[in-house]
């Protein structure tokens, strides 16, 4: 794995760590915001093991999704 994608991926897992313990104190709001910055940096290190290139600048989670789906 490409180390570009190794950091994107162990930075997703960090952003989901953040939102279980914002969910374990209530703060909803916070917990959804850090749940789309995992998605998204896990699936932009999807893209870059899977492609070999480096993803959209895009925040849309759908327009990553298709990216990773195209080369399952």
């Amino acid at each position: 794995m490409r180390e570009e994608a190794k950091w994107w991926i162990d930075d997703a897992h960090r952003s989901l760590k953040i939102a279980e313990e914002n969910y374990r104190s209530a703060f909803y709001e916070v917990t959804v915001f850090y749940c789309q910055q995992s998605l998204e940096k896990l699936l932009k290190g999807s893209i870059i093991s899977f492609k070999k290139a480096r993803p959209r600048k895009t925040h849309r989670l759908m327009d990553l999704y298709q990216a990773v789906e195209k080369n399952s």
